[in-house]
């Protein structure tokens, strides 16, 4: 189990160059992958949907804002995709 993002900045990079982001919110959407992996564990053979329920389930994410709830679920997105396509 682990509860780190790896590669973060082949992450940072993967993010810029298909065009998702630019500037500090690279920076950002890498943050909140980070604070997700400290609420769950996550691998990057873990089905996404499965990933969002066990965050929905976590009591330290609902205790968040919507907003924060809904970037931290795009960030996790990302990364999944992210490793789904550097295997």
């Amino acid at each position: 189990m682990s509860n780190t993002i790896y590669n973060i900045d082949e992450f940072k990079t993967w993010i810029k160059n298909n065009n998702l982001a630019k500037g500090k919110v690279v920076s950002d959407i890498a943050s909140r992958a980070k604070r997700v992996a400290k609420i769950i564990n996550i691998f990057s053979s873990d089905d996404l949907n499965m990933l969002i329920a066990k965050l929905q389930e976590a009591e330290d994410f609902q205790k968040l804002s919507p907003s924060v709830k809904s970037q931290l679920k795009k960030a996790i997105k990302l990364y999944i995709q992210f490793t789904n396509e550097n295997v």
